[in-house]
């Protein structure tokens, strides 16, 4: 094996690893919302059609301002601000189905969104770190085996 090949193993490795850590920034809300996420009916106090705009000012399309309150478990109120798509069927005043993280700090959204992009791309990084440290491992294991020795002949 010569150093071409190792070279290209380690910057297989970098950027699996860069890639784990952007996935793992971008998918940490997904994933805290699927593992300890709770359902909850809250009630849409506020419903507001707002323009998104982009980081240049462009105008990005309408979507709806929803602020939401409702009560955990063990009786504590909570509020959160969301956005969602436009077509969202929502009342003001009315009942709303929430997806919410505890904690004093947590999040809701509406239920039943999943964004599945950052789940596979943790995924797939978590492969890509798992196969290039499996290849460079046999590499290094490859140097250390007993050989046979040469005959002369």
């Amino acid at each position: 094996m010569d150093g071409r090949e190792e070279l290209v193993k380690a910057r297989g490795l970098m950027v699996a690893g860069v890639l784990f850590l952007f996935s793992a920034w971008f998918s940490y809300a997904e994933l805290a919302y699927l593992v300890f996420g709770t359902n909850v009916t809250a009630t849409a106090t506020k419903v507001t059609q707002v323009t998104i705009r982009s980081r240049f000012g462009a105008n990005r399309g309408a979507e709806l301002m929803i602020t939401a309150t409702w009560a955990d478990a063990d009786g504590t109120r909570r509020k959160d601000d969301f956005t969602t798509r436009v077509d969202f069927p929502v009342v003001e005043g009315g009942p709303i189905r929430l997806r919410t993280t505890p904690g004093e700090d947590g999040r809701a959204r509406p239920a039943g969104r999943v964004h599945f992009v950052a789940l596979i791309l943790f995924a797939a990084s978590l492969a890509g770190i798992a196969f290039f440290s499996v290849k460079m491992y046999r590499e290094s294991e490859e140097a250390y085996r007993p050989r046979k020795p040469h005959r002369d002949r």
